[in-house]
């Protein structure tokens, strides 16, 4: 995010979503949802419907960064976490577009 606010074009309105607990609005365009829940991605999307933001492009990241090999050694526990943050948020994700038809 402070990478594309550095380029100095202002042109594109730029919203975060973290992962957290719940969805939360937590002001300067910035959201949080629970990976874990569909419904989350679903009332993110009715929000930004409502507050007529134009959605044209997402970077979906969270997995970077969440390997599930650590010392050459598979981690249940990790390997959880990165399809949470991976495969299943994404499939979320594309889930609440569809829905919301964006």
């Amino acid at each position: 995010m402070a990478r594309l606010k550095e380029t100095g074009n202002n042109s594109h309105n730029v919203i975060l979503v973290k992962p957290g607990d719940v969805y939360k609005y937590l002001g300067q365009q910035t959201y949080t949802v629970n990976p874990q829940n569909s419904q989350d991605f679903i009332q993110l999307f009715e929000s930004l419907n409502k507050s007529n933001t134009a959605i044209e492009k997402i970077c979906f990241a969270w997995s970077l960064n969440q390997g599930y090999l650590k010392n050459n050694q598979y981690n249940e526990s990790n390997l959880k976490a990165s399809l949470e943050k991976g495969v299943y948020s994404f499939l979320f994700l594309c889930q609440a577009l569809v829905e919301q038809k964006i």
